[in-house]
């Protein structure tokens, strides 16, 4: 399916014609003119799969901040919500979590009372809010995270992800296969079976019965009962870095090699999209079936409108490895990840 591989059977015909016009040539002047077109040309391929941008062009992504530890060193953040387009949240290591009041344009830190690596958060609304990170460190908030109160013992559990569907009920996952639920808002989680000890990366929840998780080794799992029983499945990738869903039917699943899949039919079959990358991806998010973006190495952002039937790259400006991104409208998107970079989406 790869779009390079067509490519380079087009490749393979052009420059067949082209050896075909120097046939007759002598010397070394014909070979030059091969030579250089044939180093053209695969640049070209090159800078097709890349996120390449030229130095006059204007990024459809802008960095809102690079945020720093207390002694000036980089922070990797691993994770956002927004509230709203004016409240949102950014959690990375060392216990780090920012907020911002005014839609990105300053960042607060806030006092998360923990020192842990920060992996996941999450948000409701404006104030109730829920953060995970190594060592079972379950962290809530009931006042936009003005006062942060640790809910869970420290135990060797690695959540990578945490999501809500109400005040109650919700889902974090992590390495190990750490797969638990809480139903009373995270002050206490009940381990369930998912994937067995795969190391789970990608989760989304849909309502308070039904989520996916997806993760290492082609591992896909859903289920129907608030996760009584989980059901299984192979995933055609090797490792599933994100997972989304915009309703019971409609989901997406992607990872390693830029590649990404959906299914309209809740799980039973999934089809293949065309990206224009090479890239991992390490986050996905859609608003409805038709608009969503999707995030990872090397400051990579792809962007649909029709369900994912055509993707396209947008220019992040960044080189920096993203590793989450969050999403409230068309016009409104925030991505986060390596050195402490903050993206907005800027659209015009």
């Amino acid at each position: 399916m790869s779009v390079v591989a067509q490519d380079h059977g087009r490749g393979r015909r052009f420059l067949a014609g082209i050896g075909r016009l120097l046939k007759d040539g002598t010397g070394g002047g014909a070979s030059l003119v091969l030579y250089t077109l044939t180093g053209l040309f695969l640049l070209s391929l090159w800078l097709s799969s890349q996120q390449f941008r030229w130095p006059w062009a204007q990024p459809v992504w802008q960095v809102q901040t690079y945020l720093m530890r207390d002694n000036g060193r980089p922070l990797e953040l691993n994770d956002v919500v927004f509230a709203d387009r004016l409240h949102g949240w950014a959690a990375g290591d060392f216990g780090q979590i920012y907020a911002t009041p005014d839609g990105g344009r300053t960042w607060l830190k806030q006092q998360s009372g923990t020192t842990e690596r920060l992996r996941g958060i999450d948000f409701l609304d404006a104030r109730r809010g829920w953060a995970v990170g190594s060592w079972n460190t379950v962290l809530g908030t009931d006042d936009g995270g003005r006062t942060w109160r640790p809910l869970t013992e420290r135990r060797a559990v690695f959540p990578a992800s945490v999501k809500f569907v109400d005040g109650n009920h919700g889902w974090m996952v992590g390495s190990g296969g750490a797969l638990l639920r809480t139903d009373d808002g995270g002050h206490t989680w009940t381990e369930q079976r998912g994937i067995g000890s795969r190391g789970i990366s990608g989760l989304a929840v849909i309502d308070a019965d039904r989520a996916w998780i997806g993760g290492a080794r082609a591992s896909l799992a859903h289920t129907e009962n608030g996760g009584a029983r989980w059901t299984r499945q192979f995933a055609d990738i090797e490792a599933v870095g994100a997972v989304a869903f915009a309703d019971e039917q409609t989901g997406w699943y992607g990872g390693e090699s830029g590649r990404i899949f959906k299914t309209e039919d809740g799980g039973k079959t999934w089809r293949e999209q065309r990206t224009p990358t090479f890239s991992g991806i390490n986050d996905i998010v859609f608003l409805d079936r038709r608009v969503g973006w999707a995030v990872g190495t090397a400051g990579t952002v792809l962007h649909t409108t029709d369900g994912g039937a055509t993707w396209q790259s947008q220019d992040s400006g960044v080189v920096e490895n993203l590793y989450a991104l969050t999403a409230l409208d068309p016009e409104s998107a925030w991505a986060v990840g390596q050195r402490g970079i903050i993206l907005k989406y800027a659209l015009r």
